[in-house]
């Protein structure tokens, strides 16, 4: 089963360890640094500098709409079974976001389970046995299929 990591790429090691493949990410230091080549001119600074400028930008650059259907297009693409929102507590960003991108997963019947903890080692519990119920269900609505 093959999973789409919204945010946090801590959590992405609990969800290969629990038996899901991630294979996709929206994460602000995660695969968007690699998605653009630097293009090989005379001048190795401008092509360094449209590479930064031209690669996709971080979730809190863009408006939501945009972002959900750049997501939805590669979870199409990618036969993504679900999507795990990370958010941290009290980031106003990712929890404003959250509800729109809630109803656009619903709509399109793709599962999304939301996480919303902090960086601490007490969370970690918490995150695994939700992981786990997740992907468990998963795998039940696969089944069914």
């Amino acid at each position: 089963m093959s999973i789409l990591v919204l945010k946090n790429e801590e959590i992405i090691k609990m969800i290969e360890d629990a038996g899901a493949r991630v294979v996709l990410d929206d994460l602000c230091t995660g695969s968007r640094y690699f998605d653009k080549k630097v293009e090989i001119t005379d001048d190795p600074y401008k092509s360094i500098s449209e590479r930064y400028l031209k690669r996709s930008p971080c979730s809190r650059m863009v408006d939501v709409f945009g972002r959900i259907k750049n997501i939805l297009t590669l979870i199409e693409k990618r036969a993504i079974s679900g999507a795990i929102y990370h958010s941290l507590k009290f980031c106003d960003h990712n929890l404003m976001d959250y509800p729109v991108i809630k109803k656009a997963f619903h709509e399109k019947n793709i599962p999304l389970l939301h996480l919303n903890c902090d960086y601490t080692i007490s969370s970690e519990g918490q995150i695994k046995t939700r992981v786990e119920a997740f992907l468990e269900q998963l795998t039940s609505t696969a089944k069914k299929e």
